[in-house]
């Protein structure tokens, strides 16, 4: 008698699944010459408080990686990281690498930024 190992394959799958976290795509709210305000959603955040992640940046620039404010918040039921500069960004190009940390688990993932300049009024 030969069984199908796909349900088993599946209910693996679905499981590890649910421990995960993952990065999405950035929301880009800053300009060149301003501070760097940027948000990135978490995916599959649903079983975990803000309070159990952490989260860190690991930046392509030194003066950036001491300047850059790296946060988990959750607004409208949806978890998020907050990356925010106290001062202005001068280079148009940033590059960098976020990190997740939370109890079941680490993932990284890199971003590179193209800052526009400010639009002319």
């Amino acid at each position: 008698m030969k069984k199908s190992l796909t349900p088993l394959y599946l209910a693996l799958a679905t499981a590890q699944g649910a421990l995960g976290l993952g990065l999405g795509d950035p929301s880009q709210a800053s300009h060149l010459g301003e501070p760097l305000d940027t948000t990135i959603p978490l995916l599959d955040s649903e079983n975990w408080k803000s309070d159990q992640i952490r989260v860190s940046v690991i930046a392509d620039s030194a003066a950036l990686a001491r300047d850059i404010d790296a946060s988990v918040a959750t607004s409208g039921g949806k978890t998020y990281v907050q990356l925010r500069t106290t001062g202005p960004v001068r280079e148009p190009y940033l590059g960098f690498t976020v990190e997740l940390r939370w109890p079941q688990g680490t993932v990284q993932r890199q971003y590179q930024f193209l800052l526009d300049p400010p639009p002319q009024h």
